[in-house]
C-alpha cells in the first residue's frame, strides 16, 4: 500500500480549520461539490456526476480521519487523514495524508494533483478577507 502527502499554512486558527473539515456546509465552500451531511457521513457529488461518500471516523482535537465508504474505481476503503496542529502568528498547519492507494494504481497520481489543489482551495476559504483582497 502507499499514501499520497501534502502540507500547508492556513492563516486561520485551527478550531475554524477543524470546522472546515467537519462541516458540510463548509466543506461545500472548497470542495467544489454538492455535499450533504448526515450521521457522520459527507456525500460529495461533482458536476460531472462523480459521487463519493466519506465517513468522518475521526474528529479529535488537531485531527480528523475521512474514510472512503463509495466512489469511483478502487477509492473506497482508502483513508484520508488530516492532522492539524497550531503554527503560531494565527496559523494552522495542516499535515495531510490520503493512504490505502494500492502500488501502482494510476489512480493515484491525479488524486496527488487534486488532493494538492483542494487543499489550497482550503487554504483560500479560510484566508481572511482582507488577505484575499489584498492579493488581488
Amino acid at each position: 500500500m502507499t499514501s499520497i502527502h501534502h502540507e500547508i499554512k492556513i492563516a486561520a486558527p485551527p478550531s475554524k480549520v477543524m470546522e472546515a473539515l467537519t462541516r458540510g456546509s463548509h466543506v461545500e465552500h472548497w470542495h467544489g461539490a454538492k455535499v450533504s451531511d448526515a450521521t457522520g457521513t459527507l456525500r460529495l457529488q461533482y458536476p460531472s456526476g462523480v459521487v463519493f461518500r466519506w465517513r468522518v471516523v475521526d474528529s479529535s482535537p488537531g485531527r480528523v480521519i475521512w474514510q472512503c465508504v463509495e466512489g469511483p474505481g478502487k477509492s473506497a476503503g482508502t483513508q484520508a487523514t488530516f492532522a492539524v496542529s497550531d503554527a503560531g502568528s494565527g496559523r494552522t498547519a495542516v499535515v495531510f495524508e490520503h493512504s490505502g492507494w494500492s502500488d501502482g494504481d494510476p489512480k493515484m497520481r491525479k488524486c496527488n494533483t487534486l488532493w494538492g489543489l483542494l487543499l489550497h482551495q482550503l487554504q483560500q476559504y479560510l484566508a481572511p478577507t482582507e488577505s484575499r483582497h489584498a492579493r488581488l
